[in-house]
């Protein structure tokens, strides 16, 4: 309200200006705030151009180049250098391990065992020219009556008797070296020989057989995934979720955007111009008039009718008098 049309609409215009001042600073605030979150939006759409996608590329090469570079690399040393080296293994002890103990063995049963036996009938066979040696000695001793021929005979009987416990010390331990042979030496080649065959060469053959029906299938079982489950995660990962982040991240931008266009940030104005009269809409000097009139008249007549009364009361008090 105003005295006139003008400083109604200069005052209108104050309040206008004050609240656009009032949300001024609020709304440079979130336009600015919105302008860094687009900033930082686009940095991760960067980020994910720049580091990201060429991440998981290197995890591809890497992958290509590497992981399974070696699972070849590791069949190729089992098929070529592992399983050659046991079954060269294998040929060695049949060919030459089992063949030397065989060998060994026959030559301890056929040669040595004899040669030691022989060496034993020799030394029997001594033995019993020793002890008869002895005899006749003893007996031209009983016999002869020089004391030079006994003195000799005595000497000859000592060398003899050392001849023959040299003679049993060899035979017993031509007898014990031929014991060791039979109980303990071709027991344990022969042992020693059925081990190699029962269980060197199977153990081997039972390796060769792990390294083609167990280690090479688990290898290229490896190697199918790694190509078919890890590598096709990683080209998703590169061709689908980074290229769906970016969207996301670029429908981010244009909401972001959207949400600084005029119709979203805008401060307050005035919608269309003021309605203004040319009569002023108060005071209505009319209506003011007629019951100023109105009220003015019906004093008038209470005055008149009051007035009356008071003369009338002090004319009736003065005759009483």
């Amino acid at each position: 309200e105003a005295i006139s049309n003008e400083e109604a609409l200069k005052k209108n215009k104050e309040v206008t200006t004050y609240i656009k001042e009032l949300y001024r600073p609020k709304i440079e605030q979130y336009v600015q705030n919105i302008k860094n979150e687009i900033e930082n939006t686009k940095r991760k759409i960067s980020l994910i151009d720049k580091f990201e996608t060429n991440n998981v590329k290197e995890q591809i090469k890497i992958l290509e180049q590497q992981t399974i570079f070696n699972i070849d690399k590791k069949l190729q040393k089992l098929q070529k250098q592992d399983i050659q080296k046991l079954e060269q293994q294998i040929k060695l002890l049949q060919t030459q391990k089992i063949v030397e103990l065989a060998e060994k063995i026959n030559f301890l049963e056929k040669f040595k065992t004899r040669t030691i036996q022989s060496k034993i009938d020799f030394h029997t066979k001594k033995l019993d020219e020793y002890t008869k040696a002895i005899n006749k000695l003893y007996n031209e001793n009983q016999n002869s009556s020089e004391s030079t021929v006994t003195i000799i005979s005595s000497i000859q009987m000592v060398n003899y008797q050392n001849l023959i416990l040299s003679s049993q010390n060899q035979i017993e331990d031509f007898k014990t070296e031929l014991e060791i042979i039979d109980t303990q030496i071709i027991p344990n080649l022969k042992i020693k020989r059925i081990n190699i065959l029962d269980v060197s060469i199977k153990d081997l053959q039972l390796q060769i057989e792990n390294i083609k029906n167990i280690t090479i299938p688990n290898l290229h079982r490896e190697k199918e995934i790694t190509i078919s489950d890890t590598k096709r995660k990683l080209q998703h990962d590169m061709n689908v979720d980074l290229v769906s982040k970016k969207t996301q991240l670029n429908e981010k931008i244009m909401k972001l955007k959207y949400n600084l266009t005029e119709q979203n940030v805008k401060n307050c104005d005035v919608v269309g111009d003021y309605v203004v009269h040319d009569y002023a809409v108060k005071p209505k000097k009319k209506l003011i008039v007629v019951v100023a009139f109105i009220t003015g008249l019906i004093l008038s007549i209470f005055l008149v009718f009051f007035l009356n009364f008071i003369r009338n009361e002090s004319s009736e008090s003065t005759d009483l008098k």
